[in-house]
């Protein structure tokens, strides 16, 4: 009996064993490019811009926010003929399949794309765009879908929405390059255990596998200070919490630490306000706004160092979005918008943290005196009827003297008209002595 129990296990083990490999196998079969970054760069080129990554024995890879705009570049292609890629067949099945998991809240961003070859595109010498977020939005060509995981049928995509227009003749297409973002506070972390095209659209496991969540770091008390008491004015548009370099979703918002990674998140189709801090702590001074209209390449030519940029996307679909989006578009230059709980370092936005405005209102004219000026201790002088009117022309404003000149001018003719009036007077005197001598 024991013999028979131990033949048992050992034969349960074996095809366990079998059906893991078999498994495995057949998902490996089935990959035919993988789009994550391999270590030693054979994969392709990889750039990274303030983040790291790390390749596991698993073959999953780790990437690390270590700066504003965290992104990596993979290129596969060298040159425009070369592929470093795998081709896939469209018409026989070309499935994108993504996995990605965090412990601290970080996240692929929807602007990750990768870039295949694409028939439609040869002409202009380009290639076509596959975005994140157009397969997490796309439903009708998702064979599965998650919570950050999913599988994308790229050639039903192009067989229905391209045909023969986008597809080669020998159906046959390669990826060239891949853009990969990664959303989250400094030292934040994402892991990607699958991101490659293959030939099937099942996957066992997928999703199944995410990253403890960190225990959050145990610290003495300190003592903290008094919450800051937000006193949001009448009328005013209160954005809630806004996140720091995140995504634009469907009626969403988000502030980007710095203008010129404003294409990392998606903003394309937003109304953008580039916001340049005051000399008042929270408080930010509107210097310009812009609806992008589709453009993903627009930036401030205004923005300097230390601005940002709040982004509001409007949607039907999302309460109160539409119009919180027309109400920044149309925000006068000068305009202040208050963030209270922010840090642009750390890129954190505190769970208190609220972003709010006064639409159509600009701030202090700049023709108008400044609070901090006091005023003269010395009564002044009534104004004239010149300073008070309005100006009619360049020229007379030209010809009309500063009313201190007024002043004396006005004085100078006093006196020139009395020494006038005395010398006039004399002469007529010395008139009527001569006219009486010569009837005489």
């Amino acid at each position: 009996m024991k013999k028979f129990i131990s033949v048992s296990l050992v034969l349960m083990l074996v095809l366990t064993s079998l059906l893991v490999i078999s498994t495995s196998a057949a998902e490996a079969d089935s990959i035919v490019h993988s789009l994550l970054p391999a270590e030693d760069d054979t994969n392709g080129k990889v750039t990274v811009n303030n983040c790291e990554y790390t390749c596991n024995a698993d073959g999953s890879v780790t990437f690390t926010v270590t700066g504003a705009g965290a992104s990596v570049n993979v290129v596969y292609a060298e040159g425009a003929t070369v592929w470093a890629g795998d081709a896939f067949n469209v018409r026989e099945g070309a499935y994108v399949v993504f996995d990605y998991g965090s412990a601290d809240g970080a996240t692929l961003g929807q602007s990750t794309q990768a870039h295949y070859t694409r028939k439609d595109k040869e002409a202009n010498g380009t290639v076509a765009d596959l975005w994140l977020t157009s397969m997490q939005t796309m439903t009708n060509y998702q064979k599965a879908s998650g919570d950050g995981y999913g599988i994308w049928s790229l050639g039903d995509y192009l067989v229905t929405e391209k045909g023969d227009a986008g597809i080669f003749e020998d159906n046959m297409h390669r990826f060239t390059s891949l853009e990969l973002y990664i959303e989250g506070p400094v030292g934040s972390s994402v892991t990607v255990y699958r991101f490659y095209v293959g030939t099937a659209d099942a996957v066992e496991g997928l999703g199944s596998v995410r990253p403890e969540a960190k225990e959050p770091e145990v610290s003495e008390p300190e003592e903290s200070e008094p919450a800051v008491e937000v006193e949001i004015p009448e009328g005013a548009i209160n954005l809630g919490r806004v996140p720091v370099n995140t995504s634009i979703s469907t009626g969403s918002t988000t502030v980007v630490s710095d203008p010129a990674i404003m294409h990392n998140y998606n903003v394309k189709w937003t109304s953008c306000a580039l916001l340049r801090p005051t000399e008042n702590e929270n408080e930010y001074s509107v210097v310009a706004t812009k609806w992008l209209d589709g453009v993903d390449t627009f930036l401030f030519e205004e923005a300097k160092e230390g601005d940002i940029v709040l982004s509001v996307h409007g949607d039907d679909t999302v309460a109160g979005s539409q119009a919180n989006k027309d109400a920044l578009t149309a925000l006068p230059a000068g305009s202040i918008v208050t963030l209270i709980g922010y840090d642009f370092e750390k890129l954190t936005a505190a769970d208190d943290a609220v972003v709010f405005f006064v639409p159509g209102t600009a701030g202090t004219d700049e023709s108008e005196p400044e609070a901090s000026e006091e005023p003269s201790e010395e009564p002044s002088e009534e104004p004239s009827k010149d300073e008070s009117a309005p100006v009619a022309n360049n020229s007379e404003d030209e010809s009309t003297p500063a009313s201190g000149e007024e002043t004396n001018v006005i004085g100078t003719g006093l006196i020139i008209g009395i020494v006038a009036g005395v010398v006039a007077v004399a002469v007529i005197v010395v008139v009527v002595i001569v006219v009486v001598k010569k009837k005489k």
